[in-house]
Formats: C-alpha cells, structure tokens, sequence
C-alpha cells in the first residue's frame, strides 16, 4: 500500500506535464494556457497560422471526440492546423473546439456539423452562431453587445 501512496505525487506531476490536469482560470489565462501546452508538446505549430483544437480528454472522447477530430482533419485544408488537445477545462459541455486565434469556441460539436465549422468559418471567417460555446459567447462574434438602456 505504501509504494501506491509514493506514486500519486508522481502521477499528478506527470498529468500536470501532460496539461491533462483541469486548472480554473479565467477565459483568456485559459487560452493561453492551451496554447503552450500544445506548443511546447512537440507539435509543429507555426505562429501565425489558424489552429482548431479538439479536446480529446475522457469526458469529450466519451462523446464522439475522436470522431470530430478525425473529421476536421480530414476536411480541413492546409492553411489550418488541426490539433488533437488536453483538457480545455469546459467537461460536461464537450466536444468542445477551439479555433485560434480568434479564440471562438464551439461546444458539443458532433461529427455532422464539422462540414459546416469549415465552411463557414474555417473557409468562409464567419463562426457558426448556432453552436457557439455561450459561456463565452453570450452576443454574436465581432457585435458590440447592447449598452446600458437609453436615458440611464
């Protein structure tokens, strides 16, 4: 029992490492705690190219994750980086999708609708209103949200 005990710290170093250890933060720390993980994994991500992350943590792969990622790689073009990532610490909303650097993400995206993330946003620059991730996107990508009411 004690050698079991001796490999907890060492397991949670090694999730931590992996970035597959959920950490709060807050929108934008998030992001940019994502995005070193993935670039700092050995994978061959230019600066400025367009990035579409697909969580592949238990609770997304639960839900088909594997799948949608093999479909964004199989429709996306060149010019777009598909990447297989950790946790994006949003479980229970998944698959949730990442698209840099707009930092627009989608949640619950199924298999089906891979063909219309990159078409119309991908392809087309206008993100798929109708499966946006709302915690963080409450008001329609690029609109200025509504002001206080007139008079205030």
């Amino acid at each position: 029992m004690g050698w079991a005990l001796s490999l907890v710290p060492k397991a949670q170093g090694l999730f931590e490492n992996l970035g597959l250890y959920a950490r709060t933060y807050s929108h934008d720390k998030k992001i940019a705690y994502i995005y070193q993980n993935v670039k700092y994994k050995n994978m061959k991500i230019q600066e400025s190219s367009r990035r579409v992350l697909v969580c592949q943590n238990r609770t997304c792969r639960k839900q088909s994750a594997a799948k949608v990622l093999v479909a964004f790689q199989k429709l996306s073009g060149a010019e777009v980086e598909v990447v297989a990532s950790s946790c994006l610490g949003q479980c229970g909303s998944g698959p949730m999708v990442l698209v840099l650097p707009e930092k627009v993400w989608y949640s619950g995206v199924s298999e089906s609708e891979v063909a219309a993330i990159t078409e119309q946003h991908l392809r087309g620059g206008k993100p798929v209103e109708r499966m946006l991730y709302r915690k963080f996107h409450r008001h329609s990508v690029g609109a200025v949200p509504p002001g206080p009411p007139a008079g205030i």
